[in-house]
């Protein structure tokens, strides 16, 4: 007889954020090269034990918020596996064993003061000249 195969491990797989918070389109996921059906929230991923590859991209016009994560996965253990979407499609997504924050949000708030800088200059500048 043979031996019968070791139990399966599993991942603790959270995909956090919402289509009305985070993106539209959910981030697409893949466990050793598997993808899995895009979508946010928690689920659980049956793996077999041994090394264990997840590779996270969301999608806009372009690929963004890239992360990847390996770690080996013993019989029967749940490993929990965490991702952030970033705020922007110029940084690279988180991922990691506990909950991530999202990375880029300095971004916008430089992209507001870039605007809005000049526009208070103008404004100051109008009301000193009237003055």
């Amino acid at each position: 007889m043979a031996p019968a195969p070791p139990p399966p491990a599993f991942i603790d797989l959270t995909v956090q954020g919402s289509r009305a918070w985070t993106a539209l389109l959910p981030p697409q996921v893949s466990v050793n090269g598997w993808p899995l059906v895009p979508e946010f929230g928690r689920r659980t991923v049956p793996v077999p034990p041994g090394p264990v590859r997840v590779d996270v991209v969301a999608q806009w016009w372009k690929p963004y918020g890239q992360a990847s994560l390996e770690f080996q996965a013993g019989p029967g253990q749940s490993v929990p596996v965490f991702y952030a979407t970033p705020h922007h499609v110029f940084a690279r997504g988180a991922i990691g064993h506990v909950k991530q924050t999202r990375p880029g949000l300095w971004f916008p708030f430089v992209v507001l003061g870039a605007i809005l800088l000049p526009l208070v200059a103008v404004v100051v500048a109008i009301a000193l000249t009237s003055s």
